[in-house]
This record gives structure tokens, sequence and C-alpha cells, in this order.
């Protein structure tokens, strides 16, 4: 009874008219792609690393559906080939 009555309470408060948020969806995997590109503890990497893994999905998934997730996943390999530290850490 307790339960639902702040259940009622909480939906009022947030204007949240019966939409139950999906808590099993797996944690999103460019975030940790946009640290390994950008390079840890570097701003301006991450910054980087954001726009050339966003880009890089937007591109994978107009021009190569099938391929859009592998695209990230290539950059991201291709940057820990050629330079481990990331694009811009100061290492």
């Amino acid at each position: 009874m307790r339960y639902n009555a702040l259940k009622i309470l909480a939906k009022g408060l947030t204007g949240n008219k019966g939409w139950e948020p999906v808590w099993r969806e797996p944690a999103p995997k460019p975030n940790y792609g946009v640290v390994i590109v950008g390079g840890m503890g570097s701003i301006p990497g991450a910054a980087l690393g954001a726009r050339l893994i966003g880009l890089a999905e937007q591109f994978g998934s107009v021009y190569m559906p099938t391929y859009a997730v592998v695209l990230t996943f290539l950059i991201m390999v291709l940057v820990l080939a050629f330079r481990p530290q990331g694009l811009l850490s100061r290492r």
C-alpha cells in the first residue's frame, strides 16, 4: 500500500503518465570508445573522440547500416594500434 502511494506521488511530481523505464538495457559502449580514442585525462581529446565516434556512427548508419558498429570499433582498433595513449593524451 505504501509503495503504491509513493509511486503515485513520484509519478505526479515528475509528470510521468505511466511510462516505466527499462532498467535492463546495456550500457552504451561508444562512451568507452570516446575515452579510448581521445585519451585518458584529456578533455579536448574526449571532445575529439566524441566527434570522431559520433561521425563514424552516423556515417555508418546512413551508408553502411549493417556495419555501423564495426566502423566504430575499427576506429578504436586503429587508434590503439598506432597511438595507444590516445589522440591528444599528454604521455
